[in-house]
């Protein structure tokens, strides 16, 4: 396996394999937040605090939450999502948009603990019915809008207790920017081989890429070595070849971060 930096327009154009990034290829957005009582409204004199951190998969329309807290002065009854209202406005209180009576897995009756789960958000399970029903009543309809309230930071993470049964420590959830803005990426069988081109519109802070193909339904790494990135704020354009594609029909891309920061684009499909 090889890789270059070239330009890909004409070949790629001429084959008809590009695709635009919003076409053929996915990601998966990072969304953090601070939990503590000055976030509620009314705020409160809570000494809890906690962090929260949702990443979101929309190639397999997943959604995985992780909370740490301690220091509750009540022991929990609940934690959910609430979407969408503004952090700004006059009363910034939202309806639960996830699933009730709380997250599954959450601790209860605890003042400290840690919390992780993967949702599957083309599960009516995962949301609140009455979001459903806000938004168009389809799931499809409430993974978008409450995907569309955490681009745009109007959806919070709440614990609620037995003496803040409104919430004790909550936060609005903000996205964490991608370094790399990718424009158009393909993959063209040759043969026996694959091969996958890619342009970035920005891609300052990257260090490179990894290549990874599908294998019995799981991501598997490809290229052996980092493809090793421009780092221009204008961006860049690669190819890479795969030798050993087999009968591969879906690619990654994985961009790493000078700060160890590793975000994905794909799937991609072989043509």
């Amino acid at each position: 396996m090889r890789w270059k930096k070239t330009s890909i327009f004409a070949a790629a154009l001429a084959a008809g394999l590009v695709f635009a990034v919003s076409q053929a290829s996915a990601a998966i957005f990072t969304f953090t937040t601070t939990l503590n009582g000055a976030n509620e409204f009314p705020p409160n004199g809570s000494p809890g605090t906690g962090t929260a951190t949702v990443l979101w998969d929309d190639a397999a329309h997943t959604m995985t939450v992780s909370v740490t807290f301690s220091g509750l002065t009540g022991t929990t009854t609940a934690s959910h999502i609430h979407c969408c209202v503004s952090p700004m406005a006059v009363t910034p209180t939202a309806g639960v948009a996830t699933q009730l009576p709380t997250f599954s897995g959450f601790p209860l009756g605890v003042t400290s603990g840690s919390f992780t789960q993967t949702f599957d958000m083309t599960n009516a399970s995962s949301y609140n019915p009455a979001f459903v029903t806000a938004n168009g009543g389809t799931v499809a309809g409430a993974e978008a809008a409450l995907l569309a309230g955490l681009h745009a930071g109007t959806a919070y993470l709440n614990i609620h207790t037995l003496l803040f049964p409104a919430g004790e420590i909550r936060g609005f959830l903000g996205e964490v920017p991608t370094a790399v803005q990718m424009r158009r990426v393909s993959a063209a069988r040759s043969g026996k081989s694959v091969r996958l081109r890619w342009r970035t519109a920005s891609e300052a802070g990257t260090i490179g890429f990894n290549v990874f193909r599908e294998r019995a339904g799981a991501r598997v790494r490809a290229s052996q070595k980092l493809i090793r990135a421009g780092g221009a704020v204008t961006g860049g354009s690669y190819s890479w070849l795969d030798r050993h594609a087999g009968r591969t029909s879906r690619y990654w891309l994985q961009s790493v971060g000078s700060d160890g920061s590793r975000s994905w684009y794909g799937p991609v499909r072989v043509h």
